[in-house]
């Protein structure tokens, strides 16, 4: 379905590494040895360290990703083993957003579907490698279910497996190493080269990827995210969602109160409904797509367009009655504070008029009312 995989999303362009040969040749006075291997000549002398750390200790930055992606993706589970999930269609490929008329729900198996969020360009390539491992067993073993919980590790491990092949021919094909020649032969190199380039090699940065497993296998119903470099297992909270508008579909799951024994109706409900108020964030698409699993094994069911549109419907009246009740909770309060501004006023007046009844009061500098049995300065004493 996805093909072979290619690692050529990342290729460099054979100019760059030339120029990467030519500047470390440039370095001169490297050791010489009987293989003449590239490794060799890599070690370098200690009167040319201050050029070497400033072409390599100080390498060009990275790219910066983002942080969040663009886009919205939840997952819900629900009593009696069953999984509801939503996604918008927005697509994120570099710098360029758009919104195809295609769903970003893939199912894995016929039990578990995969949404992602992030560079899709770098996604695909992840998938391609992970959809052949996957078909291939089910071919041998059909009988074998896959554990929702194995395929979300095996997506990571081919995440990290492209990192770190980007990794290697960004800085160790220009010298002439792999990641294998690069460990064996450290000891003929610099400490201080290995250091720096083991920095490199570890802190090289990918697009960031986003990825919600979710389905049914032998042990239960299941949700998984991975995020980047990081696996998270959400059965205990029920529900999960990734993507710039993952606070608001979560913040909107935890208000309705949901947990994972919320009956089947209830679920679905709110999977629209936290996909739907998650449109406010910048980067969500309108489109919506949903499905579910379960409680069988392998079935897997899109949401059809009747059905969505029934929750639209609903959605609209909802959203129409809570307008309402803003509004009359608006009008409420402006009454209500009218009213304690009117009650200030007069308390403030009634205040005013029992300060001037004081029987033969002046006015002091400051305003206030002195009574005359108060003498003023210079004056003898106080009456009594």
């Amino acid at each position: 379905m996805l093909g072979n995989a290619r690692h050529t999303a990342d290729a460099i362009d054979p100019s760059a590494l030339r120029q990467g040969r030519d500047d470390l040749r440039a370095l001169g006075d490297i050791q010489s040895v009987h293989d003449e291997s590239i490794l060799a000549r890599a070690s370098i002398v200690k009167r040319k360290r201050d050029y070497f750390e400033d072409r390599v200790y100080n390498p060009l930055p990275h790219p910066k990703m983002e942080d969040l992606p663009v886009t919205v993706c939840v997952a819900v589970r629900s009593k009696g083993n069953a999984i509801f999930g939503a996604s918008d269609r927005m697509l994120t490929s570099g710098d360029v957003e758009f919104e195809p008329d295609t769903a970003k729900i893939i199912p894995i198996t016929a039990s578990i579907v995969v949404m992602t969020a992030g560079d899709s360009a770098f996604q695909a390539e992840i998938l391609r490698e992970l959809y052949p491992i996957i078909e291939a067993r089910i071919k041998i073993q059909p009988e074998n279910w896959w554990l929702v919980r194995d395929v979300a590790y095996l997506y990571l491990h081919h995440r990290n497996e492209i990192k770190k092949k980007r990794a290697e021919e960004a800085f160790l094909v220009p010298l002439g190493l792999d990641q294998n020649s690069f460990i064996g032969r450290q000891k003929e190199m610099a400490d201080v080269f290995v250091t720096q380039l083991t920095k490199e090699l570890v802190n090289f940065e990918v697009p960031s990827v986003e990825a919600i497993f979710a389905g049914i296998d032998e042990q239960g119903a299941h949700i998984y995210t991975v995020e980047n470099e990081t696996v998270r297992c959400h059965d205990s909270v029920g529900f999960a969602a990734i993507g710039i508008g993952y606070w608001h579909s979560n913040s909107q799951l935890m208000l309705a109160g949901h947990h994972n024994e919320s009956p089947l109706e209830d679920s679905l409900l709110l999977t629209y409904v936290a996909k739907r108020r998650a449109e406010v964030a910048p980067g969500v698409g309108e489109g919506t797509d949903m499905f579910t699993i379960g409680p069988k094994l392998g079935s897997y069911t899109p949401i059809n367009s009747e059905v969505l549109t029934q929750l639209g419907n609903t959605y609209a009246e909802m959203s129409r009655k809570e307008k309402q009740s803003l509004d009359a909770g608006r009008k409420e309060i402006q009454q209500y504070v009218a009213r304690l501004i009117q009650a200030g006023e007069a308390a403030a007046a009634t205040q005013e008029q029992a300060t001037t009844k004081i029987d033969g009061g002046e006015k002091a500098p400051d305003g206030s009312i002195v009574p005359d049995n108060i003498k003023k300065d210079g004056e003898k004493g106080i009456s009594t």
